[in-house]
């Protein structure tokens, strides 16, 4: 017997997952070091983003609301000021 063999070939499509990875910030220092509930804080430090929206900040688990997030064209460090 003669048989004939048929192949079939399936094209299984993957989806492409695209994602970025931003690397934790690192803070260098903060003021003022302690103070009561409503005091300004300011963070500096290396991987803030420039834009105060892509930055999340808490205290004690509680989400800060960033007023300002700046980066110094000459400078590699970048800082956060939260409200009071």
């Amino acid at each position: 017997m003669n048989f004939r063999r048929k192949s079939l070939i399936l094209a299984i499509l993957v989806p492409t997952l695209a994602f970025q990875c931003f690397a934790q910030p690192v803070i260098t220092n903060f003021t003022p070091a302690s103070g009561s509930i409503g005091t300004t804080v300011t963070i500096n430090g290396t991987g803030f983003s420039a834009s105060a929206a892509n930055n999340l900040v808490t205290f004690g688990g509680i989400k800060a609301n960033i007023l300002s997030a700046y980066k110094p064209l000459s400078v590699t460090t970048g800082g956060l000021t939260l409200p009071k």
